[in-house]
């Protein structure tokens, strides 16, 4: 259930760009209209999914730093 909602806002969120973003059950939603260079994302775990729909400005942080969100070829450090 967590999924489709987060799916909803995502394609809402990116119109433009392109985002890959794989859920928790492995399934990956394509959002944007495919401009640019993918970003592409995995979520770990569905809690993670409910946590960035309810509270997505805290959850994004919290998720990257858990583990719960990994943002596939990323130079942060």
């Amino acid at each position: 259930m967590w999924q489709l909602l987060l799916d909803q806002i995502l394609k809402k969120m990116f119109a433009e760009g392109s985002l890959n973003a794989e859920m928790p059950d492995g399934s990956i939603r394509h959002c944007g209209d495919g401009s640019g260079n993918p970003v592409s994302v995995s979520l770990k775990d569905e809690k993670t999914a409910k946590a960035l729909v309810l509270y997505p400005d805290l959850a994004l942080g919290e998720a990257y730093m858990s583990g719960g969100l990994v943002i596939e070829d990323d130079d942060i450090d």
